[in-house]
């Protein structure tokens, strides 16, 4: 879908306004990489010149969306970028969903634990070292985890998500991010399972649209689906990310 000339200059200053994040999200990066050697996603030699991480902590500086769903938390790198400006976390609500492997696959290998004695962990110690070593990430990042309601999730979200909702079918979200599978099915199945639950003004993320999964034909083919609902940002730079704005 061709953007005209005003939708290119309204993506250029919203990237100016981005950039400006630059400085304190590398200060955070550092302050996390320096407890946390064992995982590298949070090494900041490894921030790209425009990441979508800066776009995150803009969005919530911009916004403070207090309603917040993420699939795929991982460690809670976005979620921490996210939350780290806000003065109080009282009315913030956040629902994480991931399945919680990170712990497994980076950490215990990075730490010399062979997948064989990996295997005698229970999952939900391991769901709960992993869960844990969110907060304490969110922590490093200036968010007051104390102040902070998270639920955690686990399992496949395809199925996850929808039984969440139809449980709780009232509300409404003020920031959805999509950042779960990264399969061409799965990333459209995480995409329809949240965008009916998006508020007017509301934010929906995604992000890996050019990089090696190059979701960018699952991004269109939902544009083309709600571009009459949505306001689109996208920025084909880095891996390639983007937002939408519900409209009013």
């Amino acid at each position: 879908m061709l953007r005209n000339k005003q939708e290119d200059i309204d993506i250029k200053i919203k990237q100016e306004q981005i950039m400006q994040e630059y400085k304190e999200i590398k200060k955070i990066m550092k302050k996390v990489w320096e407890n946390n050697k064992d995982d590298t996603y949070f090494d900041p030699d490894h921030l790209d010149n425009f990441d979508y991480r800066f776009m995150i902590s803009w969005l919530g500086k911009t916004y403070k969306p207090e309603k917040i769903l993420e699939i795929g938390t991982r460690s809670g790198c976005s979620l921490g970028c996210l939350l780290h400006s806000y003065d109080s976390y009282n009315n913030v609500e956040v629902f994480s969903f991931d399945l919680w492997r990170e712990y497994e696959l980076n950490i215990l290998k990075n730490k010399k634990i062979s997948s064989i004695t990996s295997k005698f962990i229970p999952f939900q110690i391991k769901k709960k070292l992993a869960q844990n070593r969110v907060l304490r990430n969110l922590r490093y990042m200036n968010v007051e985890t104390d102040e902070l309601n998270i639920n955690f999730f686990d399992g496949d979200s395809r199925c996850n998500v929808p039984n969440f909702f139809e449980k709780n079918n009232n509300i409404k979200l003020d920031y959805a991010l999509v950042d779960g599978g990264h399969d061409k099915t799965t990333a459209w199945c995480d995409l329809m399972n949240v965008v009916n639950h998006v508020k007017n003004g509301g934010i929906l993320v995604f992000d890996d649209l050019i990089d090696n999964y190059n979701l960018i034909t699952v991004w269109n083919d939902f544009k083309k689906y709600f571009n009459k609902s949505f306001d689109f940002y996208d920025f084909m730079v880095s891996k390639g990310f983007a937002y939408a704005i519900r409209k009013e």
